[in-house]
C-alpha cells in the first residue's frame, strides 16, 4: 500500500475530498472482506468466505483505494462517507451474512478503517433507518476517529456543509429516487436547486454544490457555478431492488472532489472511480 498521506490540522491546507456511500456491511450482495470470522451467537468462530459477486466487489474496492491513492498523491485529503454503513436487520431479514448486527458494523469497520487511518479528517453522514437505526453509524464513526458534527456534536450527522478552497458542499445520503432511467439527472438539479432556494428563504448558507446517496445509481453534473452527484452503491441489487429498479445496474464509485487547481470559490474537479458490472449472461436455445 503508498505511503500515507500528509497529515494535516489545518483545514484550510485540505483541498481533497474523497466520497463514497452505501456499503450496506452485512448484506450478501455487498461488499465484505475475502474470509470474515463470524462474532453471531451460535457461529462465533465460524469463517465465511465471500460469494462470487462479494468477490467482485472487493477486487474493485481494492483497485479504487489504489487509484483514489495514485491520484491524491502525497497532498492531504479528507474522507466523506456518506451513510448506509450496514445492512442491519430489517423487514423480514433475508439476504444476511449474519442475523447479528455487530457483525455487520464489524465487517464495515474492517473494510473503511485502513483508509479512515490515512485520511487528515474524516466526516460522515447517517443513513437510511431502517437499515442503520439512529446511533449505529455515530459510533462507528467515533471509532474510527470521525469529526463531530460543530451544532449536534454527533460523529454522524444528517447533513454536513463543507467549505472547501471558498465553495461550499453540502452532504446528505437521501435524495429522490426514480425507476425511470430519463429521469436520473433531472433528480440531482431539483434536489440541489432545492437546497439553494430553501436556505435563501431561511437565512441559512447556501450549498453552492451538494453530494448525495441512497438512489444506487451514480451520476454528476457540472457548470460554471455549480457542483452535484449522487455516489454509486457498494452493494449488488437486492430482492427489493429487482421490484422496481431491475434494469438500473449499480455501479460502485470511490470520488475524488479535487480543489487543488481551480479559483477560490469555483466547482471541483470530479474524479471518479466507477466499476460497470459485467454483462448479464443470455441464455441461447
Amino acid at each position: 500500500m503508498p505511503k500515507a498521506a500528509k497529515r494535516s490540522t489545518k483545514p484550510s491546507d485540505i483541498r481533497l475530498l474523497v466520497v463514497f456511500s452505501d456499503l450496506h456491511s452485512g448484506s450478501r450482495r455487498a461488499l465484505m472482506p475475502r474470509e470474515y470470522t463470524l462474532y453471531e451467537e451460535g457461529a462465533l468462530g465460524q469463517t465465511i468466505k465471500a460469494n462470487k459477486q462479494q468477490l467482485w466487489l472487493h477486487d474493485c474496492w481494492d483497485d479504487g483505494w489504489r487509484r483514489v491513492y495514485d491520484y491524491v498523491g502525497s497532498d492531504p485529503w479528507a474522507m466523506v462517507f456518506l451513510g448506509d454503513a450496514i445492512e442491519g436487520i430489517h423487514h423480514k431479514r433475508t439476504e444476511l451474512v449474519s442475523d447479528d448486527p455487530t457483525d455487520h458494523m464489524i465487517i464495515f469497520d474492517q473494510l473503511v478503517r485502513p483508509h479512515a487511518e490515512r485520511a487528515a479528517k474524516r466526516f460522515a453522514v447517517r443513513g437510511t433507518q431502517c437499515h442503520t437505526g439512529d446511533t449505529v453509524e455515530m459510533k462507528l464513526a467515533e471509532k474510527l476517529g470521525f469529526e463531530p458534527h460543530p451544532d449536534s456534536g454527533q460523529f454522524a450527522s444528517d447533513r454536513w456543509i463543507i467549505d472547501v478552497n471558498g465553495f461550499k458542499m453540502l452532504f446528505r445520503h437521501h435524495m429522490e429516487v426514480t425507476s425511470r432511467e430519463w429521469l436520473r439527472i433531472g433528480g440531482l438539479n431539483r434536489e440541489l436547486d432545492n437546497e439553494i432556494l430553501a436556505a435563501a428563504k431561511r437565512d441559512q448558507p447556501q450549498p453552492d454544490g451538494a453530494a448525495f446517496a441512497h438512489r444506487h445509481m451514480y451520476d454528476s453534473i457540472k457548470n460554471s457555478k455549480n457542483f452535484v452527484m449522487v455516489c454509486g452503491p457498494w452493494q449488488r441489487t437486492t430482492r427489493h431492488g429487482h421490484t422496481k429498479w431491475s434494469g438500473m445496474f449499480p455501479e460502485p464509485t470511490i470520488t475524488v472532489l479535487d480543489w487543488r487547481n481551480v479559483p477560490a470559490g469555483s466547482p471541483p474537479e470530479e474524479k471518479t472511480f466507477a466499476y460497470k458490472m459485467q454483462p448479464q449472461s443470455v441464455f441461447k436455445l
